[in-house]
């Protein structure tokens, strides 16, 4: 984005300092306005925004303090800078407690000028970066939470292909991306085939990609992020140059896995310049995959099976679960509970005190049950003997309102599952599968008690 001149205002009854000014700080490339009268600066200053203004103290009509008292009063954030032909410690002084950010003393050079106006223009630039990641900042937030909405409406939504048309018309409508796509596996490993897209060449709804597909001289991967430029709107896929929309600069596609099995690509063409891999630009986008994969997941039809993608700690999950309905007869009754702890920015690690926390939450809780718990990365799976589902879910219900009451405000988020033997399932991968998306479910409200 192109960066706004800074724009100085000059305000001095003395027409040689006005022009002389005006004439040096144009050769420097700044928006300038000049005034021999002050009463018209003052009106100008009242509806138009500078960045720094410099004024005589001493003047006809009204002086520099009227002046920086119209400022104070009109202009945020604008820096005044004052000099006087009449110059003494008292007005410096006075003149500082007004809130003049410099003061300077006629006749003045021309390199005075410059070091007072370099410290100012270099606190405004200053100001308008932290504006402007404020503003990033605030509109991340808010398409986070948007995702997050919309999110717990398409968990109900069984058919593939409309999950496909609501995460497009999401990133579309509320986030401004208008050119990309979805990308999901075949039935062939390492194969993707268009499922939903915006604004993307033909090309890609007829010609699948798969991890042997050279773009721009280079491969997918297909656990990183890949960024592939874009050359007088074209990209090259296997020697074959597709033209994509003008605007676009690169051609972002995010791994989309759940539980570390390559499920597709979020495909994006996106009009910024200087993207990379590793780019705080391409964060929401990656989390906007990791947010979708469990449901595109729960619709595809895969299964996580014993498919050598997989992390072996979903093996040590359905051990864990295997081993406990071994231990126990057929007619016990089984609850597994898993808290799963995770950062809205998108960082993976979770200090050990909050898994802690969350630890002693389920000892607490379920301190008459004897539960055990183990911990694998950001998770915790808890195994309760005989334990009463409706109790158990509403002490979970109250896991959940603590943790929410101690982190709210912070980006740190838990999600809470519950899985009961044998109403939920017989074997270990069915109550698994259901544990996992049971944390994208919110807990129904319970009626209120009658007093």
């Amino acid at each position: 984005m192109k960066q706004v001149p800074i724009s100085i205002c000059i305000v001095d009854d003395e027409q040689p300092i006005v022009e002389l000014l005006n004439t040096y700080f144009i050769g420097k490339g700044y928006t300038v306005h000049g005034f021999t009268v002050s009463i018209e600066a003052r009106e100008f200053l009242k509806k138009n925004p500078v960045d720094i203004v410099f004024t005589d103290l001493k003047m006809p009509e009204i002086t520099g303090l009227d002046i920086v008292d119209t400022v104070k009063e009109y202009q945020k954030d604008t820096m005044v800078i004052i000099f006087t032909g009449y110059a003494s410690i008292d007005s410096a002084i006075h003149a500082l407690q007004q809130g003049v950010y410099d003061y300077l003393r006629k006749p003045f050079k021309l390199t005075e000028i410059q070091a007072v106006l370099n410290r100012a223009v270099e606190k405004q630039l200053l100001r308008r970066d932290n504006i402007r990641l404020q503003k990033q900042i605030e509109k991340m937030l808010a398409d986070l939470t948007m995702l997050y909405d919309i999110s717990s409406i398409m968990y109900q939504v069984p058919d593939l292909n409309l999950v496909g048309d609501m995460i497009m018309d999401t990133l579309s409508e509320g986030m401004g991306v208008h050119h990309g796509g979805i990308f999901i596996e075949t039935k062939s490993a390492g194969s993707y085939e268009l499922l939903k897209s915006r604004g993307l060449p033909v090309f890609f709804k007829d010609n699948p990609l798969n991890l042997s597909t050279k773009i721009n001289d280079d491969y997918l991967i297909p656990d990183k992020t890949s960024v592939f430029s874009v050359e007088a709107s074209q990209i090259n896929i296997d020697g074959t140059m597709i033209p994509v929309n003008r605007k676009a600069q690169s051609l972002v596609m995010i791994p989309i896995q759940f539980m570390n099995r390559p499920l597709g690509y979020l495909c994006v063409l996106d009009p910024r310049t200087g993207l990379h891999a590793e780019s705080e630009d391409l964060k929401l986008y990656k989390i906007i995959a990791t947010q979708i994969s469990p449901l595109l997941f729960s619709r595809s039809g895969l299964d996580v099976g014993s498919d050598s993608h997989v992390d072996t700690t979903v093996w040590r999950d359905v051990d864990l679960i295997q081993s406990n309905l071994i231990s126990h007869p057929e007619s016990s009754k089984i609850s597994f509970i898993l808290l799963q702890l995770f950062q809205i920015d998108g960082l993976k690690a979770i200090p050990d005190k909050d898994m802690d926390y969350c630890q002693e939450l389920l000892h607490n809780e379920f301190a008459s049950l004897t539960p055990r718990v183990s911990r694998i990365l950001n998770n915790l799976i808890c195994v309760l003997p005989s334990a009463n589902p409706i109790e158990t879910e509403l002490k979970l219900m109250e896991i959940k309102s603590k943790f929410d009451q101690k982190y709210n405000g912070t980006a740190l988020q838990l999600r809470c599952g519950l899985a009961n033997y044998p109403t939920d399932g017989q074997h270990p991968k069915e109550l698994l599968n259901h544990l996992v998306f049971s944390t994208y479910n919110e807990f129904p409200e319970q009626p209120e008690k009658d007093e």
